[in-house]
């Protein structure tokens, strides 16, 4: 006899695991990836705005403000959790009047509006 472990039974796999058990673990570690790339994406954006000038009603309904881009310096903007343009009552973030990239990560209740100063174009990515 030489000393080595019988090999397991046909149909199981390591420790007599089963192959339904090792599908089981493969879809269960598959869901929870999924489920953190998808939790990633809305705090780092889904959807972004494209170039603004003006004032913009950039997403309509709750959701979270993630980024802003500013391309073009003015003077500074604002925006606001609203779903209408003229309604300016509930500024969440101060748009800096310098070109960069700044990080909001802002839930939002209502909408996203962007108020850019004048001159400044921005890009808003949001989820």
């Amino acid at each position: 006899m030489s000393g080595a472990p019988p090999p397991p039974p046909s149909g199981t796999g390591p420790a007599g695991v089963s192959p339904s058990d090792i599908l089981t673990v493969l879809r269960n570690v598959a869901q929870a990836i999924n489920q953190a790339q998808q939790a990633y994406q809305q705090v780092q954006g889904i959807s972004n705005s494209g170039s603004l000038s003006a004032t913009t009603l950039v997403k309509n309904g709750p959701g979270r403000a993630c980024t802003v881009i500013v391309t073009t310096a003015g003077a500074a903007g604002k925006i606001y959790d609203s779903a209408n343009t003229s309604a300016t009552s509930n500024p969440i973030f101060d748009v800096p009047a310098t070109t960069g990239i700044y990080v909001l990560n802002m839930a939002v209740r209502y909408g996203i509006v962007y108020a850019p100063g004048s001159a400044q174009v921005a890009v808003i990515g949001y989820s």
